[in-house]
């Protein structure tokens, strides 16, 4: 499926600090934004926005604000958080939903009337929200007024300063020539609380492993490798590899499943019995996977109906660690 827009700005949540509640949050947002200003300044002496709002869109940008506040603290079910954007956009706002076998992310994209324009994500395991996203950008933009030229990939600053940042509750990352500035949460208790034998879940981001397992990793690639599975292969990180082989994401499971497939075929390592069990049983599947290779778009099937060999795998995780 495809990702919501903005996601080419995702590596920048990897490290993300979420300040809590009310004025950390404030705090924390109003320096993100001093950065963005002062980034501007290294090529522009002034600035200004690139034209004047209106009331009318200032009104629905606090409507928006309101939403994506409630979305991101509130502990709700998918069903309320779309009875609730029926209530308040009716048919402005478009659902695309991604099976990644034992997870569903959800992408939701609001047609709006104000300065803001926005899209959220949330991903629901064992029926629960376990990770939600938001982005949020500006249809107006900077223009350098010494000297004068425009700035047309640049946030408005001066907009969300001065009208949008008191009423966040929500810590943002944020860059001025960043699409947009983004936001994501993981419910870490519920993810300690799974106590079932299925999958391996991480309740703590590391290597940005919540982040891929529950958003970003939705296509398998064939001609490409991951970059954090790349790191872990890399690095002979073969503890973290046998773990995601039991990620609920198939995606996650898959690309560990070859970086193991060529760790082994490079006499890196030795696999259990256990390991390559589950290494057969990831790639005789019958999950549908949504791939894409450098000829041809994506499309679903199994990771078996592409008939991926060895020889492949190996080839790209070569080349890959030659780039």
């Amino acid at each position: 499926m495809s990702k919501l827009f903005f996601s080419a700005c995702s590596l920048i949540l990897l490290f993300c600090h979420k300040p809590s509640s009310g004025q950390g949050r404030l705090q924390h947002n109003q320096l993100e934004i001093d950065k963005a200003k002062a980034a501007l300044k290294t090529d522009c002496k002034a600035f200004e926005s690139s034209m004047q709002t209106t009331e009318n869109k200032i009104r629905a940008d606090k409507k928006l604000i309101a939403f994506l506040n409630e979305f991101y603290n509130m502990d709700v079910s998918a069903d309320e958080i779309t009875k609730k954007l029926n209530q308040l956009y009716k048919g402005k706002w478009k659902l695309t939903t991604t099976d990644l076998g034992g997870l569903k992310k959800y992408e939701i994209q609001i047609s709006l009337a104000g300065n803001l324009k926005s899209s959220i994500g949330f991903s629901v395991f064992q029926n629960e929200i376990v990770f939600k996203k938001i982005f949020l950008a500006t249809e107006t933009h900077m223009s350098c007024i010494s000297p004068r030229y425009e700035l047309p990939n640049t946030q408005d600053v001066n907009y969300l300063d001065i009208f949008c940042l008191p009423l966040i509750d929500f810590p943002m990352v944020f860059c001025a020539k960043c699409e947009a500035a983004q936001s994501d949460t993981t419910f870490s208790a519920k993810l300690k609380s799974y106590t079932a034998r299925d999958y391996k879940l991480f309740s703590v981001d590391s290597l940005r492993i919540n982040e891929m397992t529950w958003y970003a990793d939705d296509t398998y690639y064939t001609d490409d490798v991951e970059k954090e599975i790349l790191v872990l292969a890399e690095n002979h990180n073969t503890n973290m590899l046998f773990t995601l082989l039991y990620s609920p994401n198939q995606i996650v499971a898959i690309n560990s499943m070859e970086a193991v497939v060529f760790l082994q075929a490079s006499g890196i390592i030795n696999l259990q019995a256990d390991i390559q069990q589950k290494i057969e049983q990831i790639q005789t599947s019958d999950t549908k996977i949504n791939w894409q290779s450098s000829n041809a778009e994506r499309s679903s099937s199994t990771y078996k109906e592409l008939n991926i060999s060895k020889e492949k795998i190996l080839d790209k995780f070569t080349k890959a660690l030659h780039k």
